[in-house]
């Protein structure tokens, strides 16, 4: 991401399996810190942490010319410690699928400080990651709580104002939002999902649940 002028958000890479047959085993170096990886729009693994040191075996059959998509999300730096200069997000080096370095990628910064820009126009893909909008009418403004129950893991913004990760695992399953980011009349939610699980409504509440 640094190389490439990006601070925070999701990168994606992207490339095509001109070379190989079968997605077999597949290693990511100086990776940070999640990552989810398609073969033509199918998940094929998803990668966090500790995972990202080691070299995975998928046995996934992909065929040669397959599209390989790889998202990876920056999920904040350290700001203590020896480990301040190895903060690196996204691929820093390489990619490795078995056991050949891959090359000839197209990479796609998404840093998320545009929203507005979304072309909600365009078919939803299903268990691809996706941006979601909702409107709303608010009579009166107050502090409140959006609930993504049913949802995955991603972002959530309010009349472009981000407030927020939302992730299924918990134990938050409430965003806190406050009453000067909302409006009366009509107001815009918008979530990016990362894992494929959505819902058709989302739900905003008095009351927070930190699990």
């Amino acid at each position: 991401m640094e190389r490439l002028g990006q601070n925070y958000g999701y990168i994606l890479y992207r490339s095509s399996l001109d070379t190989e047959e079968g997605l077999n085993k597949i290693r990511l170096w100086e990776a940070n810190d999640r990552v989810n990886i398609w073969v033509e729009d199918r998940p094929v693994l998803t990668l966090y942490d500790r995972e990202l040191l080691e070299e995975h075996e998928p046995n996934y059959p992909s065929h040669k010319g397959d599209r390989l998509d790889i998202l990876v999300e920056n999920m904040g730096r350290v700001n203590f410690g020896p480990r301040m200069e190895h903060q690196r997000k996204g691929i820093d080096q390489c990619v490795q699928i078995n056991g050949h370095m891959h090359n000839r990628w197209q990479q796609y910064p998404l840093p998320l400080d545009h929203v507005e820009r979304v072309d909600f126009e365009r078919p939803y893909v299903e268990g691809t990651p996706s941006f979601h909008r909702f409107t709303f009418e608010a009579e009166e403004t107050a502090d409140t709580f959006l609930d993504f129950g049913g949802w995955g893991k991603g972002c959530a913004f309010v009349n472009g104002f981000n407030i927020g990760r939302f992730w299924e695992i918990g134990p938050q399953k409430r965003l806190y939002l406050p009453a000067p980011l909302l409006k009366k009349g009509l107001n815009e939610i918008i979530l990016f999902e990362t894992e494929g699980k959505t819902q058709e409504t989302i739900s905003l509440t008095d009351e927070p649940d930190i699990g």
